[in-house]
C-alpha cells in the first residue's frame, strides 16, 4: 500500500491537486479519491470545476481586499 505522501504526489502529478487540498484526508481517503478519479471522468470534471471556481474566488477576494 502506498504512503499518503506517495498518493498525494500521484494526485498532484496526474490531476493537478495541490497537496494542501489532500492534507486533511486520511491515507484511505486519498486512495479512494485516486481510484474514483481514475474510473470516473465526470469526477475529474467536478474536481476541476471546484478548483477553477476556488481560484476565481481567491482572485476576487484578493482584488476586493486591496
Amino acid at each position: 500500500m502506498p504512503s499518503k505522501k506517495e498518493l498525494q504526489t500521484i494526485l498532484r502529478e496526474q490531476y493537478g491537486n495541490n497537496k494542501n487540498i489532500s492534507q486533511a484526508l486520511a491515507t484511505e481517503d486519498c486512495e479512494q479519491l485516486l481510484l474514483m478519479l481514475q474510473s470516473q471522468p465526470s469526477a475529474v470534471k467536478l474536481v476541476n470545476s471546484f478548483a477553477e471556481k476556488n481560484a476565481d474566488l481567491g482572485k476576487r477576494n484578493q482584488h476586493f481586499g486591496r
